[in-house]
């Protein structure tokens, strides 16, 4: 049985295809027989478990011959993530994040004068202050 290329060895000098493991969250391991991950996934990204490359944008549609790709993601809205993170996110309260592949806090906007930001993980202002 051939591992794919998503799995890696452990160092301890075993070299059966059988040993090895899933690439773990957070990073990308880039060809099979690897002793060790590439690297961490890159900022603004998700590496889910089995990643391929450091900087996924997931799709799930193979038409018009589009790489099928659901190991990672770009950071959602309302989000951010550090390089390596295994987990999206959420910006704070009182901030929010309207577009894709926020890769730290400071990403994250400081709710628009007059209005407000309501609970974690906007996309948005969430409302306004009634005068």
């Amino acid at each position: 049985m051939t591992k794919l290329n998503i799995l890696f060895y452990y160092r301890t000098g075993k070299d059966d295809l059988t040993d090895c493991i899933d690439c773990p969250t957070g990073y990308y391991c880039m060809d099979r027989g690897l002793y060790e991950v590439t690297g961490p996934c890159k900022a603004g990204h998700i590496c889910y478990l089995n990643a391929l490359d450091d900087d996924p944008v997931y799709n799930n549609d193979s038409s018009s011959g589009l790489t099928i790709i659901t190991w990672g993601d770009r950071c959602h809205p309302g989000y951010y993530c550090p390089e390596g993170t295994t987990y999206m996110i959420p910006c704070p309260e009182g901030t929010y994040r309207q577009y894709y592949s926020g890769a730290s806090v400071s990403d994250c906007t400081i709710c628009d004068p007059g209005k407000y930001c309501e609970g974690t993980n906007n996309t948005g202002v969430t409302g306004m202050f009634i005068k």
